[in-house]
């Protein structure tokens, strides 16, 4: 919730001063964003009516359509706040690109996810959750496919229990677990024993009061197998017959810190 104040603080600050005219009903939707959200998303469309080219509208739409689970929405206005923002003002548009991947990836449209990731990306490179974001959606595409994860656990919200074959898995699921549209902050409490499985535990503050855990089954030896399963990684990434963000993927399971836009220029 505060990740959000914050934001809504910094909006408002470069809007008032960069923008002479911004509907009013744009700051009536931001100020209920998080204490009445169909109010909220009233107000906001209306402000894309009276302001039809205010990016941060948009933006603010595609957050509450996401965070609904309305992944098509989102996506709609996603695009259209990407295509509006000229100034990236205090980064607006590199959160539009990076909500936008996301959304197109819980579609497993990882297509569309790597041609957004590939334009946001190659825009701005030193934006390091942009590129967190990129990999992950070469890393889903990949891990799906050729590993058999399950292409369920592609989602925003937080199941008990889920099975890995590695902890690079784990690792990519959390990154993608939200609460109202935030990410969640986790932290590892260790290693359980289940009826003789081996489980990876994390928790997180599903309120302030309430408490929730993730438990992974690690579905590997952990005698023999550090980390977790071995995968034919270069076997995909050398196949061009391959999608480009699956053979990506698999150079990104053995290089985690991969130069991105070099590694798609030496596969194409």
């Amino acid at each position: 919730m505060k990740r959000i104040n914050a934001l809504f603080f910094m909006l408002f600050c470069f809007i008032t001063t960069g923008f002479a005219q911004v509907p009013e009903e744009f700051f009536k939707g931001a100020k209920l964003i998080t204490t009445d959200r169909v109010m909220a998303k009233k107000y906001l469309l209306l402000s894309v009516v009276k302001g039809p080219q205010f990016s941060e509208a948009y933006h603010l739409l595609g957050l509450l359509y996401s965070s609904d689970l309305q992944m098509d929405s989102a996506i709609y206005y996603f695009e259209k706040s990407v295509k509006l923002n000229n100034t990236n003002i205090a980064k607006t548009k590199e959160m539009s690109y990076i909500r936008l991947m996301d959304a197109y990836t819980f579609k497993r449209n990882f297509k569309d996810a790597y041609r957004t990731a590939l334009e946001g990306y190659s825009l701005y490179p030193n934006n390091t959750i942009l590129r967190t974001t990129f990999a992950d959606v070469c890393l889903w595409a990949y891990y799906i496919k050729h590993t058999k994860l399950d292409a369920s656990y592609l989602s925003p919200v937080p199941r008990d229990m889920y099975e890995v074959t590695s902890v690079n898995q784990e690792y990519l699921i959390n990154r993608k677990l939200m609460i109202q549209g935030n990410s969640i902050r986790f932290k590892r409490v260790g290693l359980r024993t289940l009826d003789k499985d081996q489980y990876d535990v994390y928790a997180y503050n599903l309120t302030d009061t309430d408490k929730k855990e993730v438990l992974y089954k690690l579905k590997w030896d952990l005698n023999t197998e550090f980390g977790g399963k071995s995968f034919p990684t270069e076997k995909v990434s050398s196949n061009k017959k391959l999608p480009i963000y699956e053979r990506l993927g698999a150079q990104l399971v053995e290089d985690p810190k991969l130069d991105i836009l070099a590694a798609i220029a030496q596969l194409n």
